[in-house]
């Protein structure tokens, strides 16, 4: 009876795309089939939300989904979309994300409010965003907002490995995790948030007239929270004009300081020209909030900025904040790895080196940088020094390291411990009390340490989200 169900299923599911001119997913049309049929064959289910006229979600649309490197991946998985909007009437093909019609990705939207997406106090859930299933519905893994080609790849590969982990399956070599990662759950928004997404072209206009015509008006910050959080060039023309305006230094500074934070918390890339700015300013306070905030948004065309800030800061408290950034936005320049790989093997200033150890975390899994962390963590002196190298290791979520943090475990727990149950599959946040103690900075990352402390493992059903 299983058998020809399954059958059954698969004539359904499996059934070609007519006049397909390019690669592209094949959406499932029927949520409780897919879930059915996942459990039949072990297979792993790709989730994705989507919302019309939100710039990340018109990008997955137009670039991610039908790039051939993610395509290919997917056909290992079975794929729900679930969009709010009708796109055309009746049963034909959606235009807007093919292979199944309006009608299926509206009740697919449904069936996944009710079963997997996390959803806040009043109804709200978060677009886009993005889920791997495991055969049993269990959530895998879940990133919400902005994600790269090579993100969605890492994505893919760690859940068909945490599904089936005789599975033979090559990283490709430039996929790397995303900065909003979660294990085991589901991405809620937080409570009283009415949107849980970037706004769309039409609200940003609203938006932007009403703050244009009025400098001090009432829910001005709660205005710029949500320009500041939509990837949209004239959002961060706007955000550069108020960040350019006196009223930003005010207060000493503590404003313009909070602002710079909320920058490098909510903003996608782009707005890396906003703190940017602040780089060479004169309060030192100013310029290690910049350096957070370029380190959190990770833009690799702020290179050569932090490059050049590093190379001319001469405050060491802010020094080991653009060491941070130096990683994050160069993970791919080799001249990055140079400049941290020879700081991190510097004794001039423990605490410098120590935060030259933890930049390395972003660079990937290079040899050089493998064989640094490796020799830190087995003979690096002192407790902190090898708590960095373990922390580094796990901000990369590489499974190399796996081996060289099991066998260091067993000689000494703690923060090491702690770095290893990341790598497992805890959130980030985990290790962040320890990284602020090693590196001897107290400015909160919160992008990087994204989650909950708790680990997915012992977690007791709380929502999840960034605080």
């Amino acid at each position: 009876m299983l058998t020809a169900l399954v059958t059954l299923l698969a004539a359904g599911l499996e059934a070609p795309v007519p006049g397909a001119a390019r690669a592209e997913i094949v959406w499932r049309s029927d949520h409780a089939l897919v879930m059915e049929r996942a459990r039949a064959e072990g297979r792993v289910v790709f989730v994705a939300v989507d919302c019309d006229d939100e710039a990340r979600c018109e990008r997955f649309v137009k670039e991610v989904y039908s790039d051939r490197g993610v395509c290919s991946l997917a056909e290992r998985t079975l794929n729900l979309v679930g969009s709010g909007e009708l796109h055309r009437k009746g049963n034909g093909e959606c235009p807007r994300l093919g292979s199944v019609s309006c009608r299926d990705h509206l009740r697919a939207l449904a069936a996944l409010r009710e079963s997997h997406l996390g959803v806040n106090d009043i109804g709200t859930v978060a677009a886009p965003q993005h889920l791997w299933l495991g055969p049993t519905g269990d959530v895998l893994l879940c990133a919400p907002f902005e994600l790269t080609v090579e993100e969605v790849a890492w994505c893919f590969v760690t859940a068909l490995r945490k599904a089936d982990p005789k599975l033979e399956l090559e990283m490709p070599e430039d996929a790397r995790a995303p900065k909003r990662l979660l294990f085991g759950r589901a991405f809620t928004p937080q409570g009283g948030d009415v949107l849980g997404r970037g706004l769309t072209a039409d609200e940003l206009e609203v938006e932007l007239k009403r703050l244009k015509a009025s400098l001090l008006g009432g829910g001005r910050i709660g205005a710029m929270g949500k320009i500041l959080f939509t990837d949209d060039d004239e959002a961060v023309d706007y955000a550069q004009l108020e960040f350019g305006r006196s009223l930003m230094t005010w207060s000493g500074g503590d404003f313009l300081r909070r602002s710079l934070h909320s920058v490098g918390l909510l903003s996608p890339e782009r707005f890396w020209v906003v703190p940017a700015e602040f780089a060479d300013d004169d309060d030192p306070r100013v310029r290690a909030e910049a350096a957070v905030a370029l380190e959190q948004l990770a833009a690799p065309r702020s290179y050569k900025v932090v490059k050049r800030a590093l190379g001319k800061e001469k405050d060491p408290t802010v020094e080991r904040a653009w060491l941070r950034a130096l990683g994050a936005v160069g993970s791919g320049e080799s001249g990055a790895r140079k400049i941290l790989l020879k700081a991190a093997g510097s004794e001039d200033d423990g605490v410098l080196r120590r935060n030259a150890i933890l930049a390395l975390g972003h660079l990937g899994s290079h040899e050089d940088v493998f064989e640094r962390l490796t020799a830190t963590l087995a003979e690096g002196g002192d407790a902190d020094t090898r708590a960095a190298a373990a922390c580094a290791m796990a901000l990369s979520r590489d499974p190399a390291y796996l081996a060289p943090l099991s066998a260091a475990v067993e000689k000494e727990e703690g923060d090491i411990a702690r770095a290893l149950e990341v790598l497992r599959g805890a959130d980030l946040r985990r290790i962040e009390a320890t990284v602020r103690r090693v590196g001897r900075d107290d400015l909160r990352r919160e992008r990087v340490f994204f989650g909950f402390e708790t680990p997915a493992a012992e977690d007791s059903g709380e929502d999840s989200g960034e605080d």
